[in-house]
């Protein structure tokens, strides 16, 4: 597949390598046009750090976030090059590219293993082939609490240790909703806020079913396996 020239993603520079690009795997804002689908990676010039960019309280945070939600008439979208997808953020235009595009896959080297992100292939090795000795313990300092995963500690302290006035809240920007969770503020405006071509939909392969959530999709398929 070829790389997709910069005025595909609504902008006007000129494709040209860089010595500064850093490969950070980023996908949210510094999606360069200059780079092809099997190389999306972060340029240093960006100002978020790695680890910001991981959370969604710097993608609330960011300027160009808070911005994007706009009257249809006054959106500058981002268009795919391969197809008829269009999104009102360009997150959502290289998550598409990502899904949809690319064929690249992250491959297990201890199995048959492989999928399209990394984070999937980290929890992977994690769950099923790292001991119990081997792991890095994150430990919660308030109670005997021990998980593998940092995102869950936090989850857990949030919920368990943490009163109202400490806690970081995923605040939507189109309403009042909030929450203490990541994944359920993206749920959020994805079920309230999105409009359909914007959504990434999980299709059934073998019916016209398709649906917001993955879970739901994974649910649905079991009807065809006739599993319970």
């Amino acid at each position: 597949m070829e790389a997709h020239h910069s005025t595909d993603y609504g902008s006007n520079r000129e494709s040209s390598e860089d010595s500064s690009i850093e490969n950070y795997g980023c996908a949210i804002y510094c999606f360069e046009p200059n780079l092809s689908l099997k190389s999306f990676q972060h340029t240093s010039a960006c100002t978020e750090t790695k680890e910001n960019l991981q959370s969604v309280s710097s993608l609330q945070e960011n300027a160009t976030y808070n911005s994007d939600f706009k009257q249809t008439d006054e959106v500058d979208w981002f268009y795919c090059a391969e197809c008829s997808f269009k999104g009102k953020l360009k997150k959502h235009l290289v998550r598409h590219i990502w899904d949809s595009h690319s064929t690249k896959r992250h491959e297990c080297d201890k199995c048959s293993f492989k999928c399209k992100r990394k984070m999937n292939l980290t929890l992977h090795i994690n769950n099923v082939h790292l001991n119990d000795k081997d792991v890095k313990w994150r430990k919660c300092n308030e109670c005997a609490f021990k998980t593998k995963y940092g995102v869950s500690l936090k989850r857990h302290v949030n919920g368990n240790h943490l009163d109202d006035t400490k806690i970081k809240w995923y605040k939507c920007h189109n309403c009042s909703f909030r929450t203490k969770r990541a994944e359920n503020l993206k749920r959020h405006e994805i079920s309230i806020h999105l409009n359909d071509e914007e959504i990434k939909w999980y299709k059934c392969e073998d019916c016209s079913y398709k649906s917001k959530r993955n879970s739901n999709l994974k649910r649905h398929v079991k009807i065809h396996l006739k599993i319970k």
